[in-house]
């Protein structure tokens, strides 16, 4: 690889490093968002991974 693509993954790495991930409560907060008909107490039951997969569908 050149120069170039080694510094973009380099930083890639480091921005990756700092962004942290979701919560599950702010998770169901902007699920709640987009659909007004979702109950938080419902959301809460799910696991955080089936929280982020129903956010991706309905961003969609």
């Amino acid at each position: 690889m050149n120069k170039f693509y080694k510094e973009m993954l380099k930083d890639a790495e480091k921005v990756s490093k700092s962004i942290k991930p979701l919560s599950k409560k702010q998770m169901v907060l902007m699920l709640c968002e987009i659909c007004e008909d979702l109950e938080r107490k419902d959301l809460m039951r799910l696991n955080k991974r089936n929280l982020q997969l129903l956010l991706a569908l309905m961003r969609q």
